[in-house]
């Protein structure tokens, strides 16, 4: 883990990483509220930017340019808002290593969430997400869910702190992400 990234984490910003479909926003909605912060996503920031959704963008520009103005929104984002308890879900393509690169002081989490449960999550949803609409059934689905998550997850494990979700509630992830920055806190204090 990244712990440069780590003092003091409870007044640091806390950005979530993960594959589409591991609960980001939704558990990231919780986790601002538990920790009176505000929330933001940096799919909805860049369709603002843009003025177009994340499908128009893949489809008019491609994912080249999506990446930029995603990492250019996240930039803006991460100064922004510094010295915050706010929260801010990235979009599944974005990588601890990339962010760090920033030099910003954050917290980042990657929420570790099966195969089995993504694809659960994703199929009624999946024509919204540019690379998992070619899924034609729940088979192919989990086969580029485990492909893309193969390819990622070795970059998602630089982030900070690591939280397995299976199949608990947002609430319950929120929880645990709380319970890890005061430990995270404590331990650098002591």
């Amino acid at each position: 883990m990244a712990e440069s990234h780590l003092t003091p984490a409870i007044e640091q910003p806390v950005v979530l990483v993960g594959m589409p479909g591991s609960g980001k926003s939704t558990v990231g909605m919780t986790l601002a509220r538990l920790r009176q912060g505000a929330f933001s996503d940096s799919d909805a920031l860049v369709e603002q930017q843009a003025g177009m959704s994340v499908a128009e963008i893949f489809k008019t520009s491609g994912e080249a340019a999506f990446r930029q103005l995603e990492q250019g929104v996240i930039r803006q984002w991460l100064t922004e808002h510094a010295d915050s308890c706010n929260v801010l879900a990235c979009g599944g393509g974005v990588m601890p290593k990339t962010l760090h690169a920033t030099k910003k002081g954050f917290t980042s989490v990657f929420l570790d969430t099966p195969a089995s449960v993504l694809v659960d999550r994703l199929w009624s949803e999946k024509s919204a997400r540019p690379l998992l609409a070619h899924s034609q059934t729940t088979d192919e689905l989990e086969v580029t869910v485990s492909l893309l998550s193969f390819a990622r997850f070795p970059q998602y494990l630089c982030a900070d702190m690591l939280v397995f979700c299976g199949r608990n509630t947002p609430n319950q992830i929120a929880k645990q992400i709380i319970m890890l920055l005061h430990y995270v806190q404590h331990t650098h204090m002591a």
